[in-house]
């Protein structure tokens, strides 16, 4: 470790002031806004990923960004688009080409077969 002569000073000393802001917050917390056990809502995970379901997901573009998104696919640029989840609705999407290897491949074997990557906080 380090050859100063009170690092074991120091280190008992950041862990102790370390331990009293823990315990400060765990009792104080509440009145500082700090509110255990809360979660965002879920809801989706339990929707959205039920495997018992087969989901219909389309996928609303202009045909100009469509041009765009597979004639410069290996750029990996976002375009806009809307994308509806077993009929709800989500507008200013973005949807670019995904893939490495795979992304390369297709490019340039002129296939129409693209990975797709969705930001639904475009």
């Amino acid at each position: 470790m380090a050859d100063h002569k009170n690092i074991e000073r120091i280190c008992i000393i950041i862990g102790i002031f370390t331990l009293i802001i823990g315990i400060g917050f765990a009792y104080f917390g509440e009145s500082l806004g700090i509110i255990a056990g809360t979660s965002a809502d879920l809801s989706y995970v339990t929707t959205l990923f039920d495997d018992t379901v087969v989901h219909i997901i389309d996928i609303e573009i202009s045909e100009t960004d469509w041009i765009s998104l597979q004639e410069n696919a290996a750029e990996e640029e976002y375009q806009l688009c809307a994308v509806t989840v077993d009929g709800e609705k989500l507008d200013n999407v973005a949807i670019r080409p995904k893939g490495n290897s795979s992304l390369s491949s297709v490019v340039s074997s002129d296939s129409e077969r693209y990975s797709f990557k969705i930001d639904f906080d475009k």
